[in-house]
């Protein structure tokens, strides 16, 4: 390529570098570059954005860091718009600089989700003339009249020696070489349960139910050869599609052909991969997802699938993700950072069960219009950290099971959650491993079930919620059951007037020595059962004149295991009197002993 051909023009510190190659396959395009802004670059056809503030790469004082903590760095954003008539293919290079000390053998590269050494990129000619090397971090193609926003990340790698990176420093740029095409082809492929059902029936199963699972395909990969005559294969492409798309199966694998460039996701993709329990390989690496609307179910109980780069997907007009990811049980890592869902309404269950991921990158996620997030993160039970400090929650009217199950996290940020519309929160926190939380801004006045909100939090030990309105709750059944290391626990503004269930509400709470339930206002109660079994450090329970088992049945289990209770006229619990006989206010001298304390509410 001659030099006159390649454009370079430094934006805020970072460098772009466009080059056009020549060849029989590629058109010669004239480019008229100018500054338009202070980081904006517009050709006649291309057009690339940054984000306000951003300068040249530096990593200076920094230190080594393990990938979890790396993927939460701040990103260097921008991005590609093609608005030429053609598809680009674009080269994403990064280059060292000549005043950088620190050898990059040391630094990870995070770009849209795909992790690497920096040295294990492939090495490419440098265009700047004060770089000493230069790597190609990605490769892509952005269609005609279409956008891609990428954000790189870099860090030192956690293996690496003091004494190989203190006192050093690494400068960097990134240089985009592009070129455009002459002809580019696209193909539509079919909605999601229709492809479901096609390929089901290919694999042999008759009935190509969408929504059974299906355990005769191991591979779904896409083939460099159109099938032969001989092959049992069927047109998966949409009715207008300029090309068609072949599907086969062979010996456990669907084939995926079609003599296109891109094949677009229907916009209606629920159910495309759902219930493969033995699929290991999944390529959707040429799918353009950018006309998806319904995600739902999509990617869902893939459970010995080990590996899947999602990082590419357009999911800008998504408004359902129910379930997609979901009972990826193999999956390590799930980069999502890229994700656009601001027309997202519905998160219902959308990451749930996935029992290996261990940190997400949701710092990116708009939920300003989600109204479900019903199972959220539920069950995955190997997540140690996550950061939702940014989620708009203010039209989130379900919450239940949001982070139930999630057994190895022990702090989340909820100081900023606007749970104003929420009508349903049960089983929030069931099974997690949460220390303590701040729920103080939490706004329930709408609520109506919180059942088993807190239960089996065994590590938590501090819970104040006091600011909770519970004046429209009818059920606290198993509310804090078996937190078995809980030692202080406020209730003071619990408005119980119209709860009719509280069996099991504190039973296992084996820690804690006080229970203050004096706001408690229990006289449409019908269910007690077991409600203070197993609090066997219990000394002191304070009730006002609001309490009443007046609608409890006879001779039915209220308490249990009590043994260091003792009412407030020295009354000590005894397991012969384990019924409502008992639960009242400690009064032996006029006939009416119990095992509370009287506390004015």
């Amino acid at each position: 390529m001659k030099k006159k051909h390649k454009i370079t023009l430094l934006v805020i510190g970072i460098l772009l570098a466009l080059s056009l190659m020549l060849s029989s396959s590629y058109a010669l395009w004239v480019f008229n570059v100018s500054q338009e802004s202070t980081n904006v670059m517009v050709s006649d056809c291309f057009e690339i954005t940054f984000t306000e503030g951003s300068s040249a790469i530096h990593l200076e004082n920094a230190f080594p860091m393990k990938d979890s903590k790396g993927v939460y760095t701040t990103p260097y954003e921008f991005t590609l718009t093609n608005i030429c008539e053609h598809a680009a293919d674009v080269e994403i290079n990064l280059e060292t600089l000549n005043t950088s000390t620190l050898d990059p053998i040391n630094i990870r590269t995070d770009l849209n989700g795909v992790r690497k050494n920096y040295v294990d990129s492939t090495v490419v000619d440098s265009i700047l003339d004060n770089s000493n090397s230069a790597v190609t971090i990605r490769k892509d193609t952005i269609g005609a009249n279409n956008s891609k926003n990428y954000n790189l990340r870099l860090w030192i790698k956690e293996d690496s020696n003091n004494e190989d990176v203190i006192n050093k420093t690494f400068n960097s740029r990134i240089t985009i070489r592009s070129t455009l095409r002459k002809k580019y082809t696209e193909a539509y492929i079919v909605d999601g349960k229709t492809f479901t059902r096609t390929i089901r029936s290919l694999a042999g199963d008759t009935a190509s139910f969408y929504n059974k699972k299906n355990n005769d395909i191991k591979a779904i990969i896409r083939s460099n050869v159109k099938p032969s005559q001989d092959d049992n294969y069927a047109i998966i492409s949409t009715e207008n599609s300029p090309v068609p798309i072949y599907a086969w199966f062979d010996n456990g694998t669907i084939y995926i052909y079609s003599n296109s460039d891109v094949i677009y996701f229907n916009k209606d993709s629920s159910y495309m991969f759902y219930y493969y329990p033995e699929l290991t390989d999944l390529d959707i690496s040429y799918f353009d997802s950018s006309e998806v609307t319904n995600m739902s179910y999509m990617f869902y109980s893939l459970e010995k699938l080990s590996t899947l780069d999602i990082s590419h997907l357009d999911t800008s007009k998504v408004t359902k993700m129910t379930l997609a990811f979901s009972n990826l049980k193999l999956i390590t890592e799930l980069n999502v950072s890229n994700f656009n869902t601001s027309n997202v309404t519905n998160m219902y269950g959308m990451l749930g069960n996935e029992e290996k991921i261990k940190t997400l990158d949701l710092s990116g996620f708009n939920t300003s219009k989600v109204t479900d997030m019903t199972m959220l993160f539920r069950n995955m039970t190997e997540l140690e950290y996550i950061d939702v400090s940014g989620f708009d929650t203010s039209k989130v009217q379900k919450m239940s099971q949001m982070f139930r199950g999630t057994s190895s996290l022990s702090f989340v940020d909820l100081s900023n959650f606007d749970t104003s519309n929420v009508t349903e929160i049960d089983f929030f926190f069931e099974h997690s491993g949460i220390v303590n939380v701040d729920l103080s801004s939490f706004n329930i006045s709408k609520v109506t079930n919180i059942y088993y909100m807190f239960a089996w939090c065994n590590k938590l030990e501090y819970l104040d919620l006091s600011s909770f309105d519970t004046s429209n709750v009818t059920n606290m059944i198993a509310m804090f059951r078996s937190d078995t290391n809980l030692k202080y626990l406020n209730l003071s503004s619990f408005d119980t007037s119209k709860v009719t269930e509280m069996e099991n509400m504190f039973d296992g709470l084996s820690s804690l020595e006080e229970l203050d339930i004096s706001s408690f206002d229990t006289s449409n109660v019908t269910d007690m059962y077991d409600m203070f079994y197993g609090m066997t450090s219990v000394k002191k329970i304070y009730v006002s004149e609001k309490w009443s088992a007046n609608n409890y049945p006879d001779n039915k289990k209220i308490f249990g295991a009590n043994y260091k209770l003792v009412g407030g006229a020295g009354t000590k619990y005894d397991s012969n009197h384990t019924d409502k006989e008992y639960a009242r206010i400690d009064d032996p001298a006029n006939g009416k002993p119990g095992y509370f304390t009287y506390k004015s509410a």
